[in-house]
């Protein structure tokens, strides 16, 4: 299966979040090796969509939110090929990537209070990721269940060095902001499964 050349790039994902330098999970200086940069957006935006082109999507699980899907592979920048893999970069999302959105679904979206590229914790455990409450993720995506049930949350979970390790879609009461009076811990991840 492949995502559909007419698939919505959400920009801001791009501009807000995958471009952006930030001082942990940083993606920016990665997506830089390969040319890519705030002042050439629409290079990257290319390059996901000759990715999803070029390679079938990969079934990434199903739960209430929908059925997942993962492309990988190298994106080819202005420099050249990335570094490394690209789940970091493109993940997944109800049957697209997170960077390419369904006009549907993003017509059916409602806000949320929680802002989205920030950091959230879990409330509660989600032992089939092997997460445990307090486990901190970055918010990429607000998603609507697609039967009208409490609304979704996109997280990008990291392990301590920052490495992308999992992308998974979570119900938006799962998740809490995180507040100035709480500090990180350091925990094993054995995943799930």
């Amino acid at each position: 299966m492949k995502i559909p050349p007419d698939a919505l790039i959400a920009a801001e994902k791009i501009t807000h979040y995958l471009l952006v330098q930030r001082p942990w999970d940083d993606k920016s200086r990665f997506l830089a090796q390969a040319g890519f940069h705030k002042e050439n957006p629409e290079a990257l935006i290319g390059a996901l969509r000759e990715l999803a082109a070029g390679v079938d999507a990969i079934d990434d699980g199903t739960n209430e939110y929908g059925e997942f899907l993962r492309t990988d592979g190298e994106i080819l920048g202005p420099n050249g090929p990335s570094v490394g893999g690209n789940r970091d970069i493109v993940s997944p999302a109800p049957r697209q990537t997170s960077a390419v959105r369904d006009a549907q679904a993003q017509k059916r979206e409602t806000s949320m209070k929680m802002p989205l590229y920030e950091r959230v914790a879990l409330s509660r455990d989600l032992d089939e990721h092997g997460l445990k409450k307090g486990d901190v993720a970055v918010l990429v995506d607000h998603v609507p269940h697609p039967e009208g049930g409490e609304e979704g949350c996109l997280l990008e979970v990291f392990n301590a060095l920052g490495e992308s390790i999992a992308v998974i879609a979570v119900r938006a009461s799962d998740v809490e902001p995180m507040n100035a009076d709480e500090v990180l811990a350091v925990r094993h991840f054995a995943q799930a499964g």
